[in-house]
């Protein structure tokens, strides 16, 4: 196995990891813009059948984004290392690639955390301009004046949901979990690293560390983040030896 960091050989593992994985990586795409289409209809349903004008809200849009963006930055983690199910697979997977361990890692590293989080940025800023140039202008057309107040579009207040620092560090807070499980994990990693993930936040809940959460969250997250990273590679590099 190589032992020096490439750059030449980490654009042919991507070349390769999208040749391989083409299919799944543009099902994710066309789910991230399915899922904003869909809360763009369902907006207009509850405006035009209920009279009810939730979906629009600063909350429900800042929900929302956080949904989706846990669901896929974890889906994506979970499944970086999807080859190393059981230790004899982990190491046939370590051997057989004829590339560092570091341009492993950071090969899945670029896919599932910043490739895949520019095309999640665009995908929900194309929904919410269709939102609201849309969907919201065809239920203003079916619903009477006094059942709801009109909106108007601020692009600005929805880039800054999505661009905020806490968005961003919560991303690469997910992204390193759920790559440490991948890693470390033979069965049920997306389950049981779930569960885990779930428990702390319990756990954080039942103990009333919210404030200094809030307080303090870009360092807390942040040693998080980088130490599950690190300690993900070093799984990853303890494989080989």
């Amino acid at each position: 196995m190589k032992e020096n960091f490439s750059i030449s050989r980490l654009k042919k593992l991507l070349a390769i990891d999208w040749q391989t994985n083409r299919k799944k990586y543009m099902f994710i795409i066309l789910a991230m813009f399915a899922f904003w289409v869909l809360y763009g209809l369902a907006a207009l349903w509850l405006i035009t059948s209920l009279k009810k004008d939730i979906f629009t809200n600063s909350s429900a849009i800042r929900l929302a984004f956080f949904l989706q963006m846990f669901g896929f930055i974890s889906f994506l983690a979970c499944g970086s290392f999807t080859e190393m199910g059981t230790d004899t697979n982990k190491t046939s997977y370590i051997l057989l690639q004829p590339n560092t361990n570091g341009e492993k890692f950071m090969a899945k590293f670029i896919i599932t955390a910043i490739l895949f989080w520019i095309v999640f940025f665009v995908s929900a800023f194309i929904g919410l301009y269709f939102l609201w140039n849309i969907f919201y202008p065809i239920a203003l057309q079916h619903v009477s004046p006094e059942y709801l107040v009109v909106k108007k579009f601020d692009t600005w207040h929805n880039i800054k949901i999505m661009t905020s620092m806490e968005s961003i560090t919560y991303a690469f807070f997910f992204h390193s979990v759920f790559m440490l499980g991948s890693i470390i994990l033979n069965k049920f990693k997306y389950i049981t690293t779930l569960l885990v993930v779930t428990l702390f936040y319990f756990a954080v809940a039942l103990l009333n560390l919210q404030a200094k959460t809030d307080t303090y969250y870009l360092f807390i997250y942040g040693f998080f983040t980088i130490s599950f990273w690190l300690i993900a590679y070093r799984k990853l590099k303890n494989y080989s030896l």
